[in-house]
């Protein structure tokens, strides 16, 4: 296979000789009809479609062609669509014949933007192409058609191709079919020089072959073949000239398929060796005429390389070259070599290969070999194979009498007195392969063994032997009775005396022992026989009955009210003296036990609810014999109860099964809700209610007198106990988010009273919960603001309602009433409510401007006004008495509200500062800070007073500066303006050399005193900014 690159390089050495030759006389114009219809969307590779391929390959084409003046190109396609015109008369000039380089990128264009889609207008394709050549002029007009199918326009290709040439328009055509079938094939190769084309490497070889063709300088072509393959690449090429000597080449080109050589004109010899591994075949042509502006070809033919090969093979010093069998294969892969003729012989391609020879021998490994050779061109080469010698094989038996005793032996084999082969106990056949001779067998039965000794082998042959242990072994068959019943094949048996055990044989036992006394004894169903001895002699047949007792069986009949019981609910043991002998186990529906003869009690349980039990005393079993035994219990009858809470069905309570008031068991809830049930024996019971809900207690029921079988049931109904509580407040209902928490008193009292549960919210200070009769306390907890934790003792009685009104007291509402001067003050400080005992309270929360109110229980309570205004830390106001359904009123002045104001200026410009001016009460209290306004103005609103005002960092490198005693006055704004100088700018520009220099270090600036200020701000390339006070830094 030619690789791709090799055919692209030779394709550009083609495309580079046409530009490099003119034609005498005139130009060359190639005008390519290129395939756009429909079937080109075909795939190719199964990848790719016939355009895909076809375009590539055009566009490289195109690109490695040179620019020339005596060369012109032009591009026609059919079937493309991208026009008006369609169907048979879609064969579109896309572009004029034109220089390479100028026609060139518009050619590209237009063939990447082709898609499959027209008919096949080869005809009127080429009668178009006619009329787009020059008419002036000694020109070669040269036709290229590319199709991938036949005429599909009822057009004659051939016949109008044919005119075209008779009337001088252009040269013979030259078609290129890709991708055609055998009939569309024949419908174009009329048409011109025709090229088939397959894939892409195909469609390169062909337009490579039609670029040569068309111009060409005087050039030789040689090709070089033996055994039908194309060898140039292999082969030496030598070029002689008329005198013998060698020639001088203007140019050589070279590929896989074959070489150009560039010459004069003149008469050649072509001459050339070509080597086949160390053989060596020659091949020349004489007078080889190379005419001017033609290119000749000639084909070296080395001839035939095949090379026939005769094999023997021989085995033991026999020819067995008509029974093997031959593989041939070369550097590891499968040759296809057929084989006939005696000797076998087979014609192979000259080379080195590998022979691999089998003999195939009956139910054995076959004898194989592998020799390699060599085929020489044209000679006959003969092999010789040694298989080596022959195997003889030995198929051997051990028999008693007749029986087939071989997989019960171990045999040894033994050549000339040593051990050659062991074979262990397992085979039905000892097969034992090795070389001719004599052999001696000793085989071994359970320690006794046998000799066989001068067994004679043959190679190629198989040998059969036999090992007869008749007259050195003796038989036992044994024979197992149980009663009068043969149960020999269900039976085991055993020997004394013996390493063997018998195996069962139809139904006896059977076993091959030497000589001897021996003992054997039986089981059946885990009964013993007794032992029974027995002298075995050689070659004779020795037999034995064996007795098993076998044991009676006890059968239990149970019933209840009469009726058959279920074996799955009757569990039974065989007993005597205190001793459990066996459990009854259920076999065919019945329960059973298997015993010796004898006496026996039995202890039987009824699984019923509630359990019951049986002794059945002196049973009597006799051997062999069933005796059935009946065993009868009570059938149960049930409780049930159906209970209720507070009229519906509930599960929430424990209902206790009692017999003259102790507790046997608790009834169980079958899944019906409020159901419980109980299974009983006849006789009279009570029941105890328990329930586990809070407010209700235990019942009983008593005298429940039930019969055999009988259903007995009971409705129960209970009623809660409960505990309702009333709030009052001013005699209505008290409205509170608190908790109403109940706790039980025990015996130990208060101290150790345990929390039971919150009453629950009925409506507005309505609380109800159930509880069990006793005795609680209630304690009232989070009634609102202003209120204390209370407690209550009450009683609970069973089954009733136990009411508790409780009267919390009655609400006064407080309010404070704040004035700034004489103006309501709305203030973000906190009024604080505090009880006379000191506990909080509450807030005040602000109704409108200036009026704070809480609503609190009549008492005594004291108000913490906090930061009620800027400088205002803490007021007091004690000793305010809230009386039920009144309003407790005071009025709170804080001093009258005025405004400072400082007008901060740097010269006579406002100055907005990102430094503060904190202000201070006269004490030296922190009190604000002024809030900046409007540019430059910082007021805040404080009452009253005289005040100071700390300046801080109000610009750069002023840290602090003081302006005090500022008295303000209600409703009066005190103004001070504060002047820091004006303000200026300091640049500092920084140059390396003349160009401006950005620095990754610091300018800092200090002032005159040494105080640090700021650093410079970097604001373009090497300019460093601040802006500062008047000063000096």
């Amino acid at each position: 296979m030619i690789r791709q690159t090799g055919r692209l390089a030779l394709l550009v050495l083609c495309l580079l000789l046409i530009s490099a030759t003119a034609v005498a006389g005139g130009k060359t114009y190639i005008e390519f009809i290129f395939d756009a219809s429909f079937s080109m969307d075909q795939k190719v590779d199964g990848r790719r479609t016939r355009m895909d391929v076809a375009k590539e390959v055009m566009e490289e084409l195109l690109e490695g062609l040179e620019d020339r003046p005596d060369l012109e190109i032009a591009l026609r396609v059919y079937g493309s669509k991208l026009t008006d015109v369609v169907g048979c008369k879609d064969s579109i000039l896309f572009q004029e014949f034109g220089p390479v380089g100028e026609v060139r990128p518009s050619i590209l264009r237009t063939i990447r933007r082709l898609k499959p889609a027209g008919m096949t207008p080869i005809g009127y394709s080429l009668e178009l192409a006619a009329q787009d050549f020059p008419q002036e002029g000694n020109n070669r007009n040269v036709i290229v058609l590319i199709t991938d199918g036949e005429e599909s326009c009822n057009a004659d290709p051939c016949a109008i191709s044919k005119r075209l040439q008779d009337e001088g328009l252009v040269l013979r055509p030259y078609v290129v079919g890709f991708a055609l079938s055998a009939l569309e094939e024949a419908s174009v190769r009329c048409i011109g020089n025709y090229y088939p084309a397959y894939d892409r490497e195909s469609l390169l070889a062909a337009l490579q072959s039609i670029m040569v063709e068309v111009v060409s300088p005087p050039a030789l072509i040689v090709e070089a073949w033996a055994g039908g393959v194309n060898v140039t690449r292999e082969a030496k090429i030598e070029l002689l000239d008329f005198s013998g000597y060698p020639a001088t080449l203007d140019k050589v080109e070279s590929t896989s398929e074959f070489i150009k050589l560039m010459v004069d004109e003149g008469t050649y010899t072509v001459r050339g060796t070509f080597a086949v591994g160390p053989d060596e075949l020659t091949a020349s042509i004489a007078n080889v005429f190379v005419e001017k502006g033609q290119t000749t070809k000639v084909v070296l033919d080395f001839g035939d390389l095949d090379g026939r090969v005769f094999l023997r093979a021989y085995a033991g010093g026999q020819d067995v070259s008509n029974q093997v069998n031959i593989r041939v294969e070369q550097a590891g892969r499968p040759v296809r070599a057929p084989w006939s003729g005696s000797p076998p012989q087979t014609t192979l391609a000259a080379g080195v290969y590998d022979f691999i020879v089998t003999l195939p021998i009956k139910d054995r490994e076959p004898l194989t070999k592998r020799v390699s050779g060599r085929v020489s061109p044209r000679q006959d080469t003969e092999l010789r194979v040694d298989l080596g010698e022959l195997p003889a094989f030995l198929e051997v038996r051990a028999v008693y009498q007749d029986q087939d005793i071989t997989s019960q032996c171990t045999l040894d084999i033994y050549r000339d007195g040593v051990l050659a082969e062991t074979f262990a106990k397992g085979r039905d056949l000892f097969r034992y392969d090795t070389t001719a001779g004599a052999v001696d067998l000793n085989a071994d039965y359970q320690g006794v063994g046998k000799k066989l000794a001068g067994v004679v082998l043959r190679g190629g042959e198989t040998t059969q032997a036999t090992i007869d242990f008749g007259d050195v072994l003796g038989a036992l068959r044994i024979r197992v009775l149980a009663g009068d019943e043969d149960v020999t094949r269900e039976a085991a048996v055993e020997l004394s005396g013996a390493a063997i055990r018998p195996t069962l044989r139809g139904n006896r036992f059977e076993v091959l022992l030497p000589p001897g006394v021996y003992g054997v004894t039986g089981s059946y169903r885990g009964y013993p026989s007794r032992m029974e001895e027995v002298e075995v002699r050689a070659g004779r047949t020795a037999e034995v009955t064996l007795t098993i007792e076998i044991p009676g069986k006890i059968v239990l009949a149970p019933s209840a009210g009469g009726r058959p019981l279920s074996p799955d609910v009757v569990a039974a043991r065989v007993v005597r003296e205190g001793r459990i002998l066996r459990e009854f186990s259920v076999s065919l529906g019945r329960l059973e036990a298997s015993v010796n003869p004898g006496v026996y009690n039995l202890e039987c349980v009824y699984r019923s609810e509630p359990e019951q039990s049986r002794l059945i005393e002196g049973v009597v079993v006799q051997a062999g014999k069933a005796v059935e035994v009946p065993v009868v219990f009570e059938r149960p009858g049930r409780i049930q109860v159906q209970l209720s809470i507070d009229g519906r069905k509930s599960n929430e309570a424990e209902i206790l099964l009692c017999q003259d008031k102790n507790p046997l068991r608790s009834l169980r809830q079958p899944g019906e809700r409020g159901l419980f049930e109980v299974g009983v024996l006849a006789g009279t019971y009570e029941l105890k209610v328990v329930p586990s809900i809070p407010g209700f207690t235990e019942r009983w029921i008593e005298g429940i007198e039930v019969k055999e079988g009988q259903l007995v049931q009971r409705e129960v109904r209970l009623e809660a106990s409960k505990l309702r509580v009333k709030l009052l407040s001013d005699g209505a209902p008290f409205k509170t988010d608190g908790r109403v928490m109940i706790y039980s008193i025990g015996p130990d009292g208060w101290e150790a009273a345990e929390y039971v549960c919150d009453l629950e919210l009925i409506e507005q200070g309505l609380y109800e919960s159930k509880l069990r009769e006793g005795t609680y306390e209630i304690v009232l907890v989070n009634l609102g603001e202003g209120f204390k934790e209370r407690r209550f003792q009450v009683e609970v009685i069973a089954g009733e309602t136990t009411e508790k009104v409780i009267d919390v007291g009655g609400m006064g509402r407080l309010r404070i009433r704040l004035l700034s001067g004489d103006e309501p003050f709305s203030t973000e400080g906190r009024f604080l409510v505090y009880a006379e005992d000191g506990d909080y309270a509450c807030d005040l929360e602000q109704v409108s401007p200036g009026n704070y109110e809480a609503k609190l229980p009549e008492g005594l309570y004291h108000v913490e006004g906090s930061y009620l205004a800027p400088g205002v830390k803490e007021v007091w106001y004690r000793d305010l008495e809230v009386f039920s359904g009144e309003t407790t009123a005071i009025t709170a002045r804080i001093g009258g509200m005025g405004r400072l104001r400082i007008r901060l200026l740097s010269g006579d410009e406002p100055l907005s500062t990102e430094g503060r001016f904190l202000v201070y009460k006269e004490d030296g209290d922190y009190v604000c800070d002024l809030q900046e306004v409007s540019p430059g103005n910082y007021e805040a609103e404080l009452p009253e007073g005289l005040y100071h005002v700390e300046g801080s960092y109000l610009a750069p490198g002023v840290k602090e500066a003081w302006y005090r005693d500022l008295e303000v006055f209600s409703g009066e704004t005190t103004s001070k303006t504060v002047r820091i100088g004006g303000m200026g700018r300091l640049r500092i520009r920084l140059l390396s050399g003349d160009e401006p220099l950005s620095t990754e270090g610091r300018f800092l600036v200090y002032k005159e005193d040494g105080d640090y200020v700021c650093d410079l701000q970097e604001v373009s390339p090497g300019n460093y900014e601040a802006e500062l006070p008047e000063g000096l830094y």
